[in-house]
C-alpha cells in the first residue's frame, strides 16, 4: 500500500502537507510566552493580562481567518486549472505571508504579525489539495481506498505536529542559541515552504482529469455545492465538530502554561507527544475501524468519545498527567477528522472535489477562528 503507484503520486502533496503543518505548528508553544510574559514577551507596554489574552486571541484566529474565505477559491481554482499548479501559487504566497511575519515580530507589531499570518491562511491550500489529488485516484467507487490514503495525509499532519512544536520550541529560546529569538521560527518556516515549492515543481504530477462542469464559475460551483442537502449537513456536522476540537488545539498549551507555567520548550513536547498518540491511532485503527462500520457510523461513535475524553483532560491532577489524558483523545481525533472529510468527498461528484473540500476546510476553520476569538474574550 505504502509504496503502490497511486501513492507515489500522492506523496509530493502530502510532503508540502507536512511542511505546512510544521511551519504552521512551530509558533504554537512559543505564542503564550510571547504574549503573556511580562519579562521577556511583546507586549511589555501593556499591564492587563485580559487585554493581552484578547490579542493573543486575535492572533491565534488570523491564520485561519485567512483560510476561511482561501481555502474554497484555492479548492475551486484546483479544479478548474489543475492540483500542482494551484499548489505552487498557493506556497508563494504562504512564503511571503511568513516573511511579513517574521519582520513584524522582529520589529513587534502586532498589526504586521495578523496580517502575516491572515495571509499565510488565505494562500494555504495544501490540505484540501492533497485531498483532492486522493480522490482523483481513489474514485469515487473506491471509499475504503481514500479513507487509507486521507488517513496517511493526516498522518503526515500528526508527523508535523511532532515536529513543528519541539522545532519552535527550541528555535525561539535564546539559550539554546544567542541569535535565536520569538521570529526564528518564521523565518525557518519560509525556508521549509521553498522546500515544499522544490519538491512540487521537481516530483509531483497532474492528477486533476478534465471534466466540463469544472468550467463552471467560482459562484456558480459554491452554490451548487451548498445547495446538495447532504453536503450542507455535512459541512453543519463538521462546523460543530470543528469547534470541539479546535478549542482544543488551540487553547490546550494556553491551558497547559497558565496552569503548569509549562515552558515553551515543555509546550512544544506535549504536543508532540499527543501527535504521537494520534499518529500511532491513524496508522492503526483507521482500517480495521473502516472495514467494520460506515463512515458515518465512526464519525458518530468516535465524536462522542470524543467528548468523553475532553473532559479527561480537565481532571485535578498533576502536570504528569496530561500524559495519559491527551492519548484518548487523539485517538479519537484521528477517527473523527479523518472520516469526516472522506464523508464529504464521497458526497461531492468528481468535478468539484476541490471545491467541496475547499469548502469544507473554509467550515472548519470559520469554526477555528470563533475559538480564537470566543477563548480570547473569555
Amino acid at each position: 500500500m505504502l509504496f503502490s503507484s497511486d501513492f507515489k503520486k500522492v506523496l509530493p502533496y502530502a510532503l508540502v502537507v507536512f511542511l505546512g503543518y510544521v511551519g504552521f505548528s512551530m509558533p504554537l508553544p512559543l505564542l503564550p510566552e510571547m504574549f503573556l510574559n511580562p519579562e521577556i514577551g511583546i507586549l511589555q507596554g501593556i499591564d492587563s493580562k485580559q487585554l493581552k489574552t484578547f490579542l493573543l486571541g486575535l492572533v491565534m484566529s488570523s491564520y485561519p481567518a485567512g483560510q476561511l474565505i482561501g481555502a474554497p477559491i484555492l479548492g475551486r481554482f484546483s479544479d478548474r486549472w489543475g492540483r500542482k499548479k494551484v499548489i505552487l501559487l498557493s506556497l508563494m504566497g504562504c512564503l511571503l505571508g511568513y516573511l511579513i511575519t517574521a519582520v513584524a515580530v522582529e520589529i513587534q507589531k502586532i498589526f504586521g504579525i495578523f496580517l502575516g499570518l491572515f495571509f499565510c491562511g488565505l494562500c494555504e491550500g495544501n490540505i484540501a489539495i492533497a485531498q483532492s489529488v486522493v480522490a482523483d485516484l481513489a474514485g469515487a467507487k473506491e471509499s475504503e481506498k481514500k479513507t487509507q490514503y486521507f488517513g496517511w495525509i493526516n498522518l503526515f499532519v500528526c508527523c508535523a505536529f511532532i515536529i513543528g512544536p519541539v522545532l519552535g520550541g527550541q528555535l525561539s529560546q535564546s539559550s539554546s542559541v544567542s541569535w535565536f529569538s520569538f521570529s526564528t521560527p518564521f523565518w525557518v518556516a519560509s525556508c521549509i515552504t521553498l522546500v515544499g515549492m522544490g519538491i512540487i515543481l521537481t516530483c509531483s504530477e497532474e492528477t486533476r482529469h478534465i471534466y466540463p462542469e469544472a468550467k463552471m464559475g467560482y459562484f456558480q460551483s459554491l452554490k451548487k455545492s451548498l445547495g446538495q442537502k447532504f453536503l450542507g449537513k455535512m459541512y453543519l456536522v463538521n462546523f460543530f465538530l470543528a469547534l470541539g476540537y479546535f478549542s482544543y488545539f488551540r487553547f490546550f498549551p494556553v491551558y497547559l502554561q497558565d496552569r503548569y507555567q509549562f515552558s515553551p520548550s515543555i509546550l512544544g513536547y506535549t504536543i508532540a507527544y499527543g501527535s504521537i498518540a494520534f499518529a500511532i491511532s491513524a496508522f492503526l485503527f483507521l482500517k480495521p475501524i473502516a472495514k467494520k462500520m460506515s463512515a458515518q457510523k465512526a464519525v458518530c461513535l468516535f465524536s462522542f468519545f470524543l467528548a468523553l475524553s475532553f473532559l479527561l483532560v480537565l481532571l485535578p491532577l498533576p502536570g504528569w498527567g496530561v500524559l495519559f489524558t491527551t492519548i484518548p483523545v487523539n485517538l479519537c481525533l484521528a477517527v473523527v477528522m479523518t472520516y469526516a472529510s472522506v464523508i464529504v468527498s464521497n458526497a461531492a461528484s468528481a468535478a468539484f472535489q476541490g471545491a467541496a473540500l475547499g469548502i469544507l476546510t473554509s467550515v472548519q476553520v470559520m469554526a477555528e477562528t470563533l475559538t480564537g476569538v470566543v477563548g480570547g474574550v473569555s
